[in-house]
């Protein structure tokens, strides 16, 4: 992967970034018991509604429940982006999903999903040792337990990712008011 040559000095574009999406799975949000963090569904949905209509490339994962063998559903809103599935913890370890971003051309990915404090934080570690500017949408992503959660999103931050929200990367994608 090329390097950027922006590196967070401009703003995001619709034409320069991906939307990578992490085990956004309506089975994962029908359990509120999973998390003590509050299920940002509302904010993913307007996200990847966002990335569709400006034409955003998307890449999502599909999780694999390793403890009974069920495969998640994919979520409705997600049909016009890729769904790769896959059993890996972090989602990057996945060749299928390490392509299909890869394969979108962009140097620049805008991410979020589910499990902050595990796939969340692997792919985007791993996206920024790839060479790819990163940026963490907070408000779209969430955990186990808020504790967890900081944590986790420290860490991310701490190795280059930009921490935005679901509003502000919209405003960016779109760049107008029209």
């Amino acid at each position: 992967m090329k390097k950027s040559s922006t590196v967070y000095r401009s703003l995001v574009s619709a034409d320069d970034s991906a939307l990578v999406i992490i085990d956004y799975q309506a089975s994962t949000e029908e359990d509120a018991s999973y998390s003590s963090v509050a299920p940002p569904s509302k904010y993913l949905d307007a996200l990847i509604a966002a990335a569709r209509e400006l034409k955003v490339p998307t890449v999502t994962t599909v999780h694999n429940d390793l403890l009974n063998g069920q495969r998640f559903a994919k979520r409705g809103s997600m049909d016009s982006g890729q769904a790769v599935a896959r059993e890996e913890i972090n989602p990057w370890e996945s060749v299928r999903f390490s392509q299909a971003v890869s394969g979108t051309g962009k140097s620049r990915l805008v991410v979020a999903g589910r499990f902050t404090e595990t796939a969340v934080t692997f792919a985007v570690l791993s996206a920024l040792e790839e060479g790819y500017d990163v940026f963490f949408v907070q408000d779209a992503s969430s955990g186990l337990e808020e504790f967890a959660t900081r944590i986790a999103t420290t860490r991310m931050l701490q190795a280059g990712a930009v921490p935005v929200g679901v509003e502000q990367i919209i405003a960016e994608w779109q760049r107008g008011n029209a």
